[in-house]
């Protein structure tokens, strides 16, 4: 993921004061895999694992995908079929 929409979802893990290792196993993930998601060692994320954070950390989705341009494509997909 970028670093916008990693800083995205670490500002709502710390609102939250969910640790990393706490958040990790809320989403299904070992503590030291979303550690290297958060800090950007890994820079393809799963669109499953996105959905997944953003259920847990209260966040927008299409918000969150509009600021990755990996994911433009499917944000656009879905913001206009789902959009209200």
């Amino acid at each position: 993921m970028n670093d916008k929409i990693m800083q995205i979802v670490r500002d709502a893990r710390l609102k939250k004061v969910y640790s990393q290792r706490r958040l990790a196993k809320m989403i299904g993930l070992h503590h030291s895999t979303y550690n290297d998601i958060e800090n950007n060692k890994i820079k393809k994320v799963d669109l499953i694992i996105i959905i997944k954070l953003c259920n847990v950390l209260d966040l927008d989705l299409s918000y969150v995908l509009k600021n990755d341009m990996e994911y433009k494509l499917i944000d656009d997909y879905f913001y206009n079929k789902y959009k209200k």
